[in-house]
C-alpha cells in the first residue's frame, strides 16, 4: 500500500524544512499511534488516526491518477483494519510478559 499525502515538495523546500513540515511533525507528534506494537499503522491499526493528521496539517493527495480524500482512502482499509485488531489484541495480550523467554541476552 502507498500513501500520497504531502504538504511539502522537496522541490521548492530543503529536505530538513519537509521532515519539520506540519505533516511530519503530525506523525511525530502521534507516535506511538497505540500501546499495541502489532498495530503501529495510523491507516490500517488505528483508523483515524490517518486522517486527522492530514486534514489537521493541511495535507493533499498527490496520487494525480487516484486523487480523493484521506477519509475516501481510509474507508477503503476500513475491513482490513476490522479483521485485524482481534488478532492483534490477542497475540499481544498473549506475548505480554513472555516476548523476550527465548534468548535471555538481556536478564
Amino acid at each position: 500500500m502507498e500513501i500520497h499525502y504531502s504538504d511539502s515538495n522537496i522541490r521548492e523546500k530543503t529536505l530538513l524544512e519537509a521532515y519539520c513540515s506540519r505533516l511530519f511533525m503530525g506523525y511525530h507528534d502521534n507516535q506511538p499511534f497505540n500501546d499495541n506494537m502489532l498495530r503501529p499503522c495510523p491507516v490500517l491499526d488505528n483508523p483515524g488516526r490517518f486522517t486527522d493528521i492530514v486534514e489537521k496539517n493541511g495535507a493533499r493527495s498527490t496520487d494525480y491518477q487516484n486523487l480523493e480524500t484521506a477519509k475516501e482512502f481510509l474507508d477503503k482499509c476500513e475491513e482490513v483494519a476490522a479483521n485485524w485488531t482481534p488478532a492483534a489484541e490477542r497475540l499481544w495480550m498473549a506475548s505480554k510478559g513472555t516476548a523476550c523467554t527465548g534468548c535471555h541476552g538481556c536478564r
